[in-house]
């Protein structure tokens, strides 16, 4: 049964779905600090603004960036504010970003697949990673992008994907 539950496959579903819950852990053990305030009030702002049926462009919250303030605000509408909100969203871009640095891995290094989990263990004990996966802030969805441009490249895709990778 042990052996039947183990197979490749298998392991690196384990693998992520453990990660996922030691991030959700780490989400527990925080608040919100510093821009991250900032971050999520923008967000709140764009929900309220979107409520009210405007768009936002006339309003100064769109600084540092605003996809990953709107993606958050649209969800606001539906859930209300919450911190937890904003971190869940950053735990997915966490383990995304683990399967795309899995793949680009396995597939273009022709790493094994102990040797491929192994570097996804690496890049998820980094301190960075760490310190930023239980938070707001962009540092993680960025590194998501960024290996999703690497692999649109590897793969050879179109320009025009990669293109709209890049924005």
């Amino acid at each position: 049964m042990l052996k039947k539950l183990l197979n490749n496959k298998n392991i690196t579903i384990i693998f992520f779905l453990i990660w996922f819950l030691i991030f959700i852990s780490l989400s527990f053990l925080r608040d919100s600090i510093s821009d991250e305030n900032i971050y999520l009030g923008n967000s709140i702002e764009i929900a309220n603004i979107l409520k009210g049926g405007e768009w936002i462009g006339n309003y100064g919250i769109g600084l540092h960036g605003f996809l990953n303030k709107l993606v958050l605000g649209i969800i606001y509408i539906f859930t209300g504010p919450s911190v937890f909100i904003a971190t869940l969203i950053n735990i997915v871009f966490s383990i995304l970003s683990g399967i795309l640095f899995y793949k680009i891995l396995l597939k273009h290094f022709k790493f094994s697949q102990i040797y491929s989990l192994l570097g996804v263990m690496l890049l998820f004990c980094s301190y960075q990673f760490l310190m930023y996966t239980p938070t707001f802030f962009r540092d993680i969805p960025a590194l998501f992008f960024i290996l999703l441009i690497v692999d649109s490249i590897l793969d050879k895709k179109s320009k025009w994907t990669t293109g709209l990778f890049l924005l």
